[in-house]
């Protein structure tokens, strides 16, 4: 999903969800090998609804005034993006955000102003790349580039060499090709974008740091994504206004906290700390009240050791419950029908306190494979789906003496699927429309991984 935000898609539609009536064949139907799973036999089809409310909630602050970028990207007449751009996206410097524009676009979407390309709605672009798919261009749309180009409009990227279509003159086309080049900028687009002056939108430290900008009257927000595998600090510098109120929305829990910045003359800089695969909202606010300032980060913690009281759903070939001293993947036990096994297992456990923090506390999970609810003296306190895997008990939850915790586990369908395939194998589990899987196929790493703590 973060993948696809950072693409710039803010609205899904889910495919497929086919219906599936059968309670006893599952996970069921499906388009084949075609589309998403996604219906009521998902082993975390209960567990779902958190991250859906992030899909949501991020959709519609991304759906929120109008999108910001600098670069206006022509991929040429005769392609489209997925077959020019599918496997190796187009080079883009760091901390700058494009659009894709096709002919039709370029002919009658954009309209020069001001030395930018701007829309009705609201866009506006500091600079028109000709991709390298222009190599081979209409007469017809070189001379708008042309236009575009002798109206202020800055023109950089691939200059085109042949005529496109049958009824283009050559010598028309020549004569034309050597007025753009006139016109156009030469060299690499970094080059270009500060020969303008055209600062980065949001500085970056790395690649692996994607970002959107949007645009309302009253605020900026970008939404940030840490696409990479580990936890990184990350500091930003925003090109908006200063001296405003900066606030942080976390989309997983709706949560809004404000932080500190620094005004450094050409926009704002803030730190954070992004967790792997994490994705914020910076929002930048123009007017009224600042939001509370984040709690305090954790610095203490009590260790959640177990024994652990372990029951696996019924139906789905493990025992009905085990025993275990301390925490273990469930792929390496010796045990064919908890090695697997897919669903939903419930880790019971007791934690005796002497006293209760008088502060708030969250429980963390460490590693988990790969959804968890947690469940303390009897109340249900979140769903974790995501690193961190963490949830907060609420207060008056935790109590001194013996406190139950009970957190319940779903992984995913692969691995009894394997299992069904194995030699041997006089009893299945699963019914699929599609070989997914072979008998020796990888099993997925699953449970309660942790380590699993009390902070505060």
């Amino acid at each position: 999903a973060a993948l696809a935000f950072a693409s710039g898609i803010n609205k899904f539609v889910i495919h497929e969800s086919a219906h599936q009536p059968s309670d006893t064949l599952v996970p069921g139907a499906g388009l084949f090998q075609f589309g998403l799973w996604f219906n009521r036999h998902e082993t975390w089809a209960g567990m779902a609804r958190p991250w859906m409310d992030y899909l949501a909630r991020s959709s519609f602050l991304l759906q929120q005034g109008v999108y910001v970028a600098d670069i206006l990207l022509y991929y040429g007449d005769d392609n489209n993006i997925t077959g020019l751009y599918g496997a190796n996206p187009p080079e883009i410097p760091l901390g700058y955000s494009f659009d894709y524009i096709n002919s039709k676009g370029l002919s009658g979407a954009v309209t020069p102003k001001n030395g930018k390309l701007v829309t009705d709605s609201g866009m506006s672009y500091e600079v028109l790349v000709l991709g390298d798919n222009c190599r081979r261009i209409s007469t017809a749309m070189l001379r708008r580039i042309i236009d575009l180009a002798n109206s202020g409009i800055t023109v950089c990227g691939t200059l085109p060499e042949i005529p496109a279509g049958r009824n283009d003159d050559d010598k028309t086309f020549g004569e034309l090709r050597a007025q753009l080049e006139g016109l156009m900028e030469k060299g690499p687009l970094s080059q270009v974008l500060n020969k303008k002056g055209i600062r980065p939108d949001c500085a970056v430290p790395s690649k692996n740091i994607r970002f959107v900008h949007r645009r309302l009257a009253d605020r900026d927000i970008y939404w940030v994504w840490n696409s990479g595998k580990k936890a990184v600090p990350a500091d930003l510098k925003l090109r908006v206004p200063e001296g405003k109120i900066l606030e942080i929305w976390n989309p997983e829990n709706g949560k809004q906290y404000s932080t500190s910045f620094r005004n450094q003359g050409t926009g704002i800089s803030a730190s954070l700390e992004m967790a792997p695969e994490c994705a914020r909202f910076l929002v930048v606010k123009y007017d009224g009240q600042a939001a509370p300032e984040a709690p305090a980060e954790p610095l203490q913690s009590i260790s959640v050791q177990g024994p652990w009281t372990i029951r696996f759903q019924a139906g789905r070939g493990a025992p009905e419950s085990v025993t275990w001293t301390s925490l273990k993947d469930w792929t390496t036990d010796p045990d064919g029908g908890i090695r697997y096994f897919s669903g939903t297992a419930d880790y019971t456990t007791t934690l005796p306190l002497n006293e209760v923090p008088d502060q708030p506390v969250m429980i963390s999970l460490g590693e988990v494979k790969n959804i968890a609810r947690v469940t303390v003296n009897g109340t249900e306190c979140g769903i974790a789906w995501k690193h961190p895997f963490a949830v907060d008990i609420p207060s008056g939850i935790l109590k001194a003496g013996d406190n139950t915790i009970t957190i319940s586990v779903a992984n995913l369908w692969v691995n009894r699927i394997i299992g069904d395939l194995q030699p041997g194998c006089t009893h299945t589990y699963t019914s699929v429309p599609w070989d997914f899987y072979k008998a020796d196929s990888p099993l997925l790493p699953s449970g309660l991984l942790g380590p699993v703590e009390l902070k505060y």
